[in-house]
Parts: structure tokens; C-alpha cells; sequence
């Protein structure tokens, strides 16, 4: 065992932690329908080879990476908030995983039928928009360029400052899976239009969990796996990361949501060596809540997403440098992840409070040890009483405690449905992707409380 503060929370979830070299990091996008495809490659490249990654996410991915700010100029898009810069906590994030990690190459993988493209970029949408690859291949080369040009803080200080194409000796590489919205299936293709790998991807666009990560490559599997077989939820959520997870968000504001400390402030978080130049690699995380919140608007706009699931670890660099001041602390007390935590469900509930309409968003916190074991330690419990009897899952055979349990009997309604309504011939389970969705296959109509309802009814819509 790891030397730590054992949970006190029950472990509902054990996982091992990846502690093979770092290469890459990776950043794709937000949309759910490709997560499956994208953990697939990931596994493929790194992890069946020995090595792990840095995962980071942004909305439109290479897209994302560029802008600077809301509006609609260059390098602006109108779902950028005041105060937010994706591109700044893109580079923050790569400076991370230099100087923690020793990453050489940087990949982007964009997909096509991106609801970022129709957004900033004026892409045609719809189920057959944003087919334009030339589009996304422009805003790769423009990220690449702007990442190879940067200078940042090289490994211990190996190089001193550098630009980037004397770090990333790997280069930094792209593809984009393609596909229409109601395609099955997608092929990962490298801008030079070599096919990499082709997968199952999803045809519905919706998520009920926004899902709020750290970096560090040691726990992106068990994350993975965890959202794989955890009530089920395999692949229907959206995926956000910052450095830090809870901290990485709370630490950008003094007072929330109206003032973001100023650039080289430590703020509310007077021990923060990153934010004042002090950790040596520059003053980083001003942007990176306000980047977070614009994410939750996008996950609640384009996905309706009911819950948000917050998923620090242990021995985390990022709690080091933000909350102890300290990169020697062993990280080991689970305190201040909780506090972290309850901040942060506090600060989304006054943000959703402030929308017009006012909505609300179920909230869980989890904590990952260094042993890869999972404690849940904050729980929203929020009910959705308003259900609408018409929806499949409104009258379940098991009661709902919270929106937990309505994603889990929503997806169930809505994969038995789909499997038996529109499959003629014998059932292909591989489409299910995962021994636990065949379990969700197998016993959705009784879960669900669904019994012949399947053939003339649709599902109903999630309540809001």
C-alpha cells in the first residue's frame, strides 16, 4: 500500500493507476458521441505500449485551443465568457505536463459534425454538418503553430525557455474522426489522410454528467474505467479537465463569479506558487474557472446535462502547488479535496442560479487514492420530481433518489428500446461496448419499468 490518509468514505470502485513514461499530451473535445472511439485509441497507441498521456479537453478541440476570448472577431467566439481564454489555459495546461510529465509530443484529435465548428466558426450543423475537413485542418495548423512558437519552461530547466519545437521533439501531431451524426461508426484519419483506426461512435449527442477531471496520466484509466461500469453511465457524459480538478477552478476567482484574481495574484489562495511565478514556470490558472464554467454552459446547452461529477486524487500536484505552497506535501489528507469540493458545488449552484432560466445541477465529489481506490464524498442528492408520467423512465419499478438514477434509467429505457425496436435479426452485442452495458441491454425493461412500451412510444424528454 501507498503511504496516505486512508479514505474514510466507502470505496465503491478500485482501479490501478498508470505509472508507465509520459508522452503525449492529448486534447480532444467534449462531445460524447466520440468518447468511446477516442478512450479506444488512446488505449491503443499509449497504454497497451507502456506509456500514459496527459488527457485535456476542450469544446471544438483544435478550435478551442485557439480562441482567445468571447466575440466574434479572430481568435473569438460568443460562448466564451468575460474573463476567459481557452488558448492561455490550453498553454497553461501543456506547461504542466512539461514540467511534471516531460511530455515531447502534443496530438490533437478534432471530429467532424462538431457543434464548436457551427457555433464559432458559422459550420453548417445538423445531423450531416461540418464535413469541411479543410476547416479543421486550418485550425490545427494554426494551433500547432501557435504551440511551437510559444515558449515555455523546458523539463528541470534542461533547455531554460524555449519554444515549443525544441520540447516537442515528437512534434505535434492531429487527426479527426469523421462521420455524419447518425453514423455508427467513425475512422480516425491523420491530416496527411492515413486511416488510423475505425470504431463505434454514438448517434445521440445528449449527456446527463459533466464530468470534471485532473490530469494527471496516473489516474486517466481508472477514471476511464470507473465511468465505464459506475450506474452505469459508460460513455454518456461529457469530459472536462483541469489541473487539480475542484482547486483548479475555485483557485481563479477571489470572489465568485464577479472578480477573477489578477494575472500574478495568488487571490483567495495565498500559498499558490503558480499563480505568482514562484513554482518557476510562469503565472498560470487565472483562466481556468472561467474556461470550466463556459464548458458547463456548453455541456447544459448542447447536451442537457443533469449532474456534475468532480473526480480529484491524492498526491496531486496541482493541490500541492495551489493550496500547500509546497511540492515536497505528500498530498495525503482527503480534507481539503472535500472543502475544494463542497466550493465548488456552491459556486455551480450560484451559477446556475444566475441563468435565465434558473436551473439546478446534481453534484457528486469523488476522491481517487494513490492506489486507484474511489470514495464518493459529496453528494448533491437532488431529486427531479417533475418527471413527466409520458417518459419512458418517468414511472420506474425502482424509485429515483436522484439524477443519478435517472441517467442510469433513462440510458436503460433508451438502449433497450433502441436494440429491440431496431434490430431485426439476432442482437450484436459488441455495439454495446462493454460487459456492463450488455448487463444495462439485458434488464432494461425490467429496470426501467418499460414493459411493451418500446414499439409505438418514443423517449420522453429529460426534465429540465
Amino acid at each position: 500500500m501507498s503511504s496516505q490518509t486512508s479514505p474514510s468514505a466507502p470505496i465503491i470502485f478500485s482501479g490501478a493507476p498508470n505509472n508507465s513514461p509520459t508522452q503525449s499530451l492529448v486534447l480532444s473535445c467534449i462531445d460524447p458521441r466520440f468518447a468511446y472511439a477516442t478512450e479506444q485509441y488512446l488505449y491503443d497507441r499509449y497504454t497497451s505500449n507502456g506509456q500514459s498521456y496527459d488527457h485535456f479537453v476542450l469544446a471544438g478541440s483544435a478550435l478551442g485551443g485557439n480562441l482567445t476570448g468571447t466575440g466574434s472577431g479572430s481568435g473569438q467566439c460568443a460562448v466564451l465568457s468575460s474573463n476567459s481564454n481557452w488558448n492561455q489555459t490550453l498553454k497553461d495546461h501543456i506547461q504542466i505536463a512539461i514540467t511534471l510529465h516531460n511530455v515531447k509530443e502534443v496530438e490533437i484529435l478534432d471530429h467532424l459534425n462538431c457543434g464548436a465548428y457551427g457555433e464559432c466558426k458559422g459550420a453548417t450543423t445538423g445531423p450531416t454538418g461540418d464535413q469541411n475537413v479543410s476547416l479543421h485542418k486550418t485550425q490545427y495548423i494554426s494551433l500547432a503553430n501557435s504551440i511551437t512558437g510559444t515558449t515555455f519552461f523546458s523539463h528541470n530547466n534542461l533547455l531554460g525557455t524555449t519554444a515549443g519545437n525544441n520540447i516537442f521533439t515528437a512534434g505535434v501531431t492531429g487527426g479527426y474522426f469523421n462521420g455524419y451524426a447518425t453514423s455508427p461508426t467513425t475512422t480516425l484519419i491523420d491530416y496527411g489522410g492515413a486511416n488510423i483506426l475505425t470504431e463505434l461512435k454514438g448517434t445521440n449527442s445528449g449527456a446527463k454528467v459533466l464530468v470534471l477531471g485532473c490530469i494527471d496520466p496516473r489516474y486517466s484509466s481508472v477514471l476511464s474505467s470507473f465511468l465505464r461500469e459506475y450506474k452505469n453511465v459508460q460513455f454518456v457524459y461529457d469530459l472536462f479537465i483541469l489541473a487539480g480538478a475542484s482547486i483548479g477552478s475555485n483557485q481563479s476567482y477571489t470572489t465568485f463569479p464577479t472578480t477573477v484574481r489578477a494575472q500574478g495574484n495568488a487571490g483567495s489562495y495565498p500559498n499558490n506558487v503558480l499563480a505568482d511565478g514562484r513554482a518557476g514556470i510562469g503565472d498560470l490558472g487565472r483562466q481556468w474557472g472561467p474556461a470550466f464554467f463556459d464548458h458547463l454552459a456548453i455541456a447544459r446547452l448542447l447536451h442537457d446535462i443533469t449532474e456534475v461529477w468532480v473526480f480529484d486524487h491524492l498526491d496531486c500536484g496541482a493541490y500541492k502547488a495551489i493550496y500547500y505552497g509546497d511540492l515536497s506535501n505528500p498530498d495525503s489528507d482527503v480534507a481539503p479535496h472535500v472543502a475544494e469540493m463542497v466550493k465548488l458545488k456552491a459556486n455551480i449552484n450560484t451559477y446556475t442560479a444566475a441563468q435565465s432560466p434558473a436551473y439546478s445541477l446534481g453534484f457528486k465529489g469523488f476522491i481517487i487514492d494513490m492506489d486507484g481506490n474511489v470514495g464518493k464524498y459529496v453528494d448533491g442528492n437532488s431529486v427531479y420530481s417533475d418527471t413527466s408520467p409520458s417518459t419512458l423512465a418517468g414511472t420506474p419499478v425502482v424509485p429515483l433518489r436522484d439524477s443519478s438514477d435517472f441517467t442510469r434509467m433513462l440510458k436503460q429505457s433508451m438502449l433497450y428500446r433502441e436494440f429491440r425496436s431496431g434490430v431485426t435479426g439476432p442482437v450484436d452485442y459488441r455495439i454495446t461496448q462493454s460487459n456492463q452495458n450488455r448487463k444495462t441491454f439485458q434488464f432494461g425493461e425490467i429496470v426501467c419499468g418499460c414493459t411493451g412500451a418500446f414499439p409505438t412510444s418514443s423517449i420522453g424528454d429529460p426534465p429540465r
